[in-house]
């Protein structure tokens, strides 16, 4: 699966201001697995995530260190 979250630079460390992690969830908001970010090394929180044969609702979220979460979905 490759679903880009709001393909966006990070932010410069100093800005303390970036995309920490994006985590997927199943259709019961159980987790699957997640993708952390290093603000240091990543320019652009992108994740590829391999589900073999899942189907189904996945829940999607991007963690923000200073803005919370955002969470959408997918389904497959």
């Amino acid at each position: 699966l490759h679903y880009p979250l709001r393909r966006q630079r990070q932010m410069c460390i100093r800005d303390r201001h970036y995309i920490v992690k994006h985590m997927i969830l199943n259709e019961h908001f159980e987790f699957i697995a997640e993708k952390l970010f290093d603000p240091m090394t990543d320019d652009v929180p992108m994740s590829m995530f391999s589900l073999g044969n899942y189907s189904g609702r996945l829940n999607v979220l991007s963690m923000c260190n200073k803005h919370d979460v955002w969470l959408n979905h997918i389904d497959i």
